[in-house]
């Protein structure tokens, strides 16, 4: 029984298929999720270069011409519907929607690997012994090989061109730097022209391009994912955490452990409004959120729920915290003015606070309208006080 060996120069490529294997099973995690649709079409860009760089390495360390003309046949429409699938990639990347025309170009691709499988076709591709002791197609003299310049140039052109208009709507560094990286690669895939024309391959730039490509495409992915949980579990504006987050966030915890509820509110925010603007008013919540985040455990959060009101959550406390967590974070909002620029009048913060406690299996939205009560409770306080300063003045 014959022993599969497996050349020592064809070990970057059979590495690169299964990390792009490895990728696609990774990808088939966010198929229904919010990352669905930038995850179907990485997976087809991976799942297709994988396919390719395999034929690619099986035709360079074929056993004899026979069999490296048989499956090097494959290679061209594989080549391809690689190249369609990196461009919606792409595509995918930098915003740009694809029209139901695109799917015509994988209908093509699809259509040539149904013709290679012609038993007759294998006469088109005639392979050279390398001095390497390997396989390639001699395709330089053909219009087969020219075609497969075509599609490979046509490829990263496409690619660096999308990159560019992108940078240029929307300056986005890491899509310059993919941008770059092909242009810097432009030397290699002009020595790949005399490598094929030498050993009718373009092996180099394969492996080499591959590793750029799903390099960037783990990073797309990483970016789009953190971005959308950013989006998701945080405020724009603040960077507390957002309403939706926080009641996740308390629910998750209320099934193990305890947990205590301050709810804040800024009194007379509107006051602050209208002698700030909107801007320093938003720039008074950011400030505030800030402070609170300072006094606050790893474990513990603040949320904003909507307008100047946010919402404290502390895993583990106990029932008689309360005193100690509200006077915590009232020391860090009133203790200090607050200054937004050398030229406008410092200012002192005032808060309302409310608190609440559960055991766990306790209801997230009662604790939450108890800590609410207690506030408003805490605010009623403070405008009769207000009230009775002025009158007395």
């Amino acid at each position: 029984m014959g022993r599969l060996t497996i050349p020592v120069a064809t070990l970057p490529l059979w590495i690169l298929a299964v990390a792009g294997f490895v990728m696609a099973g990774l990808l088939l995690v966010y198929w229904g999720g919010l990352w669905a649709q930038t995850a179907q079409v990485f997976f087809r860009t991976t799942l297709t270069t994988s396919v390719y760089l395999i034929m690619l390495a099986l035709v360079i360390g074929a056993p004899d011409a026979a069999v490296a003309a048989s499956l090097g046949r494959f290679l061209i429409p594989l080549e391809w519907l690689r190249a369609v699938a990196v461009v919606e990639a792409f595509l995918r990347i930098t915003n740009v929607r694809v029209g139901p025309w695109y799917r015509w170009l994988w209908y093509v691709g699809l259509i040539g690997l149904a013709v290679s499988c012609w038993p007759g076709g294998t006469r088109f591709y005639p392979v050279v012994w390398t001095p390497g002791g390997l396989y390639g197609l001699a395709l330089y003299l053909s219009p087969l090989g020219v075609l497969r310049d075509l599609i490979t140039g046509s490829q990263w052109t496409l690619v660096a061109g999308l990159l560019v208009r992108n940078y240029r709507r929307r300056p986005t560094w890491r899509h310059l730097v993919y941008a770059w990286a092909i242009w810097l690669a432009l030397p290699l895939a002009l020595g790949g022209v005399a490598w094929t024309a030498h050993y009718g391959s373009n092996y180099p730039a394969a492996w080499v391009g591959t590793a750029l490509l799903l390099a960037a495409l783990w990073v797309e992915l990483s970016t789009e994912v953190q971005n959308t949980y950013r989006g998701l579990s945080s405020d724009p504006l603040t960077a507390a955490h957002s309403r939706r987050y926080s009641l996740a966030y308390a629910q998750e915890i209320l099934r193990t452990r305890s947990l205590g509820v301050l709810y804040l509110d800024v009194d007379f925010f509107k006051q602050y409004n209208d002698r700030l603007g909107h801007d320093g008013g938003d720039s008074l919540l950011t400030a505030l959120a800030y402070r609170i985040r300072q006094v606050l455990g790893p474990d513990d959060i603040v949320g904003r729920m909507g307008g100047d009101e946010f919402l404290i959550l502390i895993p583990g406390a106990h029932r008689t915290d309360g005193w100690r967590w509200t006077s915590r974070i009232r020391a860090a909002v009133s203790g200090d003015a607050f200054a937004f620029a050398p030229d406008r009048e410092a200012l002192d913060v005032q808060v309302s606070l409310g608190w609440s406690f559960g055991v766990p299996g306790s209801d997230v939205r009662t604790l939450i309208d108890l800590a609410d009560q207690a506030m408003y409770d805490e605010k009623r306080l403070h405008h009769r006080e207000s009230r009775t300063v002025l009158s007395e003045g």
